[in-house]
């Protein structure tokens, strides 16, 4: 069974430990994780991502080709965080293992 991570749950991930990032940033962290975990699909699509950023205004900004956080977002991003944590839940059998290593790809 293949899982999916959204772009939101990646850029929450990476804009939590990094000031802003880019599209590659994003492709290397998706090649690194379904490397780790076969069974996972990080949907890092240019269409996904700027879905997100549109869909999420008050958390992601597209500012000179690269994403940062929205302005005033540190509210919203540290709910939005947890909230997004619980949902890589059940995604393999160590989902804590997964939510380490997301963060260690990111920092």
């Amino acid at each position: 069974m293949c899982h999916i991570i959204d772009s939101e749950i990646v850029l929450l991930h990476v804009l939590n430990n990094n000031e802003s990032c880019n599209f590659t940033k994003l492709q290397e962290v998706k090649s690194r994780l379904e490397e780790q975990f076969p069974n996972l699909y990080i949907d890092v699509t240019r269409k996904s991502i700027l879905s997100s950023i549109l869909n999420f205004p008050q958390l992601f900004c597209w500012n000179n080709k690269v994403i940062t956080r929205a302005k005033d977002s540190e509210q919203y991003f540290s709910e939005s965080m947890s909230l997004f944590s619980y949902t890589l839940q059940g995604v393999s059998n160590g989902e804590s293992e997964l939510i380490d290593s997301i963060e260690a790809l990111t920092e």
